[in-house]
């Protein structure tokens, strides 16, 4: 497989771990768009359609469950990977409630090189190539 640069989108209320989360994944080579308000986020992955999304769970407002249930509404968005991302330690329980909204995978905070090789995985693994 050719190495692909995916378009991304990381929405997460945190700021600081927001940047941290982007210069991660363009390091890695990646466009990213990063939003702090889920709605604002939800609304642009519909004008702009990226091939992931990295999610956090815990947010004020819009939480993480509620925006994967709307991102799974929009057509737009039926075969963009969501990836959720979470510093919360029940990480079974999560990914079995994450599995329900329709997310591919959950990785942890704060994002390192393994989990930044996770996300492109899932993301890779869902999104056809690009010719």
């Amino acid at each position: 497989m050719t190495w692909q640069r995916l378009r991304l989108f990381v929405i997460d209320d945190d700021d600081i771990a927001l940047r941290a989360q982007t210069a991660l994944l363009e390091k890695a080579g990646h466009e990213v768009v990063g939003h702090v308000d889920a709605a604002e986020a939800l609304s642009d992955m519909v004008r702009r359609v990226p091939d992931g999304a990295l999610v956090d769970v815990v947010m004020g407002g819009l939480d993480g469950l509620e925006l994967c249930r709307q991102m799974r509404r929009r057509k737009e968005l039926d075969r963009m990977v969501i990836v959720a991302v979470t510093q919360l330690s029940d990480q079974d329980y999560w990914r079995g409630r994450l599995s329900e909204v329709g997310a591919a995978g959950l990785v942890s905070k704060p994002l390192d090189k393994r989990a930044v090789g996770e996300v492109e995985r899932m993301v890779r693994a869902g999104v056809p190539a690009k010719g």
